[in-house]
């Protein structure tokens, strides 16, 4: 099985995940974790790069963050309610204008870069983004089976 991110493969296995309540309330839980001790203030412009199915943007708008926005490379994994929430891109080409940017969000995303050039990239574009004082939240998850899909 072919498991290269945004490979069909991946896809679907992602989207399965999503049958699983459990493993998407731990993520959302480990999201939750890393944003709110850091944000609070909902006016700030917010963006999740590597979205998936946005549901932490839609949580953020839910919860008065109206300047919440996604950003996912794969169009297929964003449901028609999201759409509008939702910028096609990626982590080494953001679709933002500079200094535009209050929080930028990696949520289990970087490592699915494939080289070092790849970051290099991706940490050009968060300094081009983020607004003086902005703020990077990283999230990476570090034992292989609590991903593992079956």
């Amino acid at each position: 099985m072919n498991t290269e991110a945004n490979s069909t493969e991946w896809i679907d296995a992602f989207q399965k995940s999503h049958s699983y309540g459990w493993l998407m309330r731990m993520r959302l839980m480990f999201k939750r974790m890393a944003f709110f001790d850091l944000i609070t203030d909902c006016s700030l412009g917010v963006v999740d790069v590597g979205c998936g199915t946005g549901d932490f943007v839609r949580m953020l708008r839910e919860m008065g963050y109206e300047n919440a926005r996604g950003i996912e490379y794969d169009q297929r994994l964003i449901p028609d309610d999201m759409k509008k929430h939702i910028d096609q891109g990626s982590a080494t080409s953001l679709p933002c204008s500079d200094a535009s940017v209050d929080v930028i969000c990696f949520f289990n995303v970087l490592h699915h870069l494939l080289d070092v050039d790849q970051y290099h990239a991706t940490m050009n574009e968060v300094d081009r983004c983020l607004k003086p004082g902005g703020v990077l939240v990283i999230l990476e998850p570090d034992k292989p089976w609590f991903y593992k899909l079956t």
